[in-house]
């Protein structure tokens, strides 16, 4: 495919609402180097490929976006336009979430119940799933996922939250449903670009707040973050794809009266406590390169496990322009590991190994709590791997207890298998039912209300260790 589509279609970078004063001049291009320092990242120190000095020389000399008008029909006509690739044995599935129309997208190879929901930028007011084709290929390829393309509501027809709401509809139906039907995921992640990274996090944050099962891991690709406009690289860096003038269209068509503050909205006002693994990925040469920068910022000060790429001589979503640079290629090999690494210890799904079942008779059970007697949950530990300690374990409680607070070292996915247990946190609770899992961070404090019966196969990333807040349970805490 010819990389030149036209400045519209190079709009697949799917900006974000990232804004600037349109009465204020914009930043110069000033060569190869933007005025602002690159800053410091996770990602080695790298030089430039030669064909992407020469593709972002190229960009140079178009003419952003927005520069002379905001046409934003045609953005929507380009950024709705459908880009499938040639590979060979790719499928493509056409789903409907209620009313949100959605699209899978397999590579040869790929897992469908290891899950990606894939959400497409192009600043809260045009693109598509059908845009995001090709890409999605290449991550479904590189991670050998089923990825998710939703079409979530679009702003100014649909103002926020309308289409975080559906973000968030699509990664709790991607949890029980697959690309061939109804069937529980093993494993899901959320990933987006720009606006769709912003969105990314917000869903985040708001499945965490909610007390909904989080993914493994969630993807930002040069995520819009900051709609309050304090983002330094906005006055000094020289974007060769959007004009800065139109950024407080972007805004406005999105948060009408919004607070630009509401951490739903402006992700890097958000509290990451509790949240998964995050990857980051930015270019150097792009307005909203500090919004990644801060976010990451705050993310790591809230104790959570980011690792944020600045990638030199790159521009906004520099993954999704085709042929893929050599960066595009790496920074997508990226996702794919940063997925993997993700993933529990032994592979992609919580893994009840239904093979113990066979002797479940057999199985020897230690009491965790030995002074509540027989009435004490009991612990089986399956497996540890001995390099990282990753733990495999099985809990059941012959009388139901109330946990007070406690928190565990490691990362958890608990899979229910008799039982409705309750986990809560802030006092908000929720219930799951047998089949269902749930990812626990770590360090993140809990409690837990579980049934007499109920039986809970548990994956650890590291050695598992429950740490007691309140002191563990006595006889009180026994559900009567």
């Amino acid at each position: 495919m010819n990389r030149f589509l036209g400045t519209t279609l190079l709009l697949c970078v799917a900006f974000g609402a990232c804004a600037f004063d349109a009465n204020q001049a914009e930043p110069k291009p000033s060569g190869q180097k933007d005025s602002a320092a690159c800053p410091k990242s996770d990602l080695a120190p790298r030089e430039v490929s030669r064909e992407g000095v020469e593709y972002l020389q190229r960009l140079r000399k178009n003419t952003p976006f927005g520069t002379n008008s905001f046409d934003l029909a045609g953005l929507r006509a380009g950024m709705g336009s459908r880009r499938q690739p040639n590979g060979k044995d790719i499928k493509f599935i056409r789903v409907k979430i209620g009313d949100i129309p959605c699209e899978w997208v397999l590579a040869p190879g790929a897992d469908p119940d290891l899950r990606l929901l894939y959400i497409h930028g192009g600043g809260f007011v045009s693109g598509s799933g059908g845009f995001y084709l090709t890409l999605a290929a290449h991550i479904s390829a590189a991670a050998k996922c089923a990825v998710l393309l939703p079409d979530y509501r679009l702003a100014p027809e649909h103002r926020f939250p309308a289409g975080l709401e559906d973000c968030i509809r699509a990664h709790e139906w991607m949890m029980a449903n697959g690309p061939t039907g109804p069937a529980p995921a093993q494993a899901t992640f959320v990933a987006g670009d720009s606006a769709g990274g912003s969105l990314t996090l917000a869903t985040l944050l708001a499945l965490r707040d909610r007390r909904k099962p989080l993914p493994r891991g969630g993807i930002a690709l040069s995520p819009t973050t900051d709609l309050a406009l304090a983002s330094e690289s906005l006055k000094t860096v020289h974007d060769p794809i959007i004009s800065a003038k139109t950024m407080p269209v972007f805004r406005d068509h999105y948060l009408g009266k919004t607070d630009p503050r509401d951490p739903l909205a402006s992700p890097v006002f958000g509290d990451y406590r509790g949240m998964p693994p995050l990857l980051i990925q930015v270019g150097e040469h792009e307005m909203l390169r500090d919004d990644s920068v801060r976010a990451a910022a705050k993310a790591r000060a809230d104790g959570a496990q980011v690792k944020l790429e600045v990638w030199p001589g790159m521009f906004h979503v520099f993954q999704s322009h085709e042929p893929l640079l050599p960066e595009a290629k790496e920074a997508i090999n990226h996702i794919a590991d940063f997925m993997r690494a993700s993933l529990p210890a032994h592979g992609a799904t919580p893994g009840i190994p239904m093979a113990i079942f066979k002797n479940y008779k057999d199985i020897k059970w230690d009491k965790i709590l030995p002074d509540l007697g027989e009435s004490s949950p009991e612990i089986c530990i399956l497996h540890v791997d001995p390099p990282s300690k990753a733990t495999k374990l099985l809990i059941r409680t012959p009388k139901g207890i109330h946990i007070r607070k406690h928190w565990h070292s490691a990362n958890e996915t608990h899979t229910v298998i008799l039982g409705t247990p309750e986990f809560a946190c802030d006092g908000k609770r929720i219930a799951q039912e047998p089949g269902s899992f749930n990812f626990l961070p770590a360090k993140m404090v809990y409690e837990a209300w579980v049934p007499a019966g109920a039986l809970v196969f548990i994956t650890v990333d590291g050695p598992w260790d429950v740490n007691w807040v309140e002191g563990p349970p006595t006889a009180a805490d026994l559900i009567k």
